[in-house]
């Protein structure tokens, strides 16, 4: 049968108690220091992630707000610079126009010498076809 002896019993519980003590130091706080260790390191990995997700979203932002700024820009500058095309071809026109109007005024000028030399010549043959009138019908006037 069985017996019980107390020196066992407490021998049993004197190296149960040694053992604990001995996991104690040696596996069970190194082993709580290790994970307190890496749950330490596992929140840090968690703020920097959510600290670079800001920075990325900062950044992104940035981008878009970069990039409206430099797309109004451009669209300022295609605006102006077609704004100076049309003052150009506007400017352009008027030189013409006046070009036109500065023939127009020469070509006006050129009918009216003409026309004042024509006027010249008219008189002038009027006045000879007058005196020729006048020379004929004396001279007739003369026979009768």
């Amino acid at each position: 049968m069985i017996e019980i002896q107390l020196s066992l019993i407490v021998w049993t519980v004197i190296c149960f108690f040694i053992m604990l003590f001995v996991l104690d130091k040696l596996l069970l706080k190194p082993m709580l220091r290790f994970m307190d260790d890496r749950q330490k390191r596992i929140e840090s990995a968690e703020v920097k992630k959510q600290e670079l997700s800001e920075a990325k979203k900062n950044i992104e932002d940035e981008i878009k707000r970069l990039t409206a700024e430099k797309t109004e820009k451009l669209r300022a500058e295609k605006e102006l610079s077609e704004q100076q095309k049309a003052e150009e071809w506007e400017k352009m026109l008027v030189k013409r126009a006046e070009l036109k109007l500065k023939n127009i005024a020469d070509c006006k000028n050129e009918l009216d010498i003409q026309k004042d030399r024509m006027m010249l010549e008219i008189d002038n043959r009027t006045e000879t076809l007058a005196e020729e009138f006048v020379t004929g019908f004396l001279s007739m006037a003369e026979k009768i």
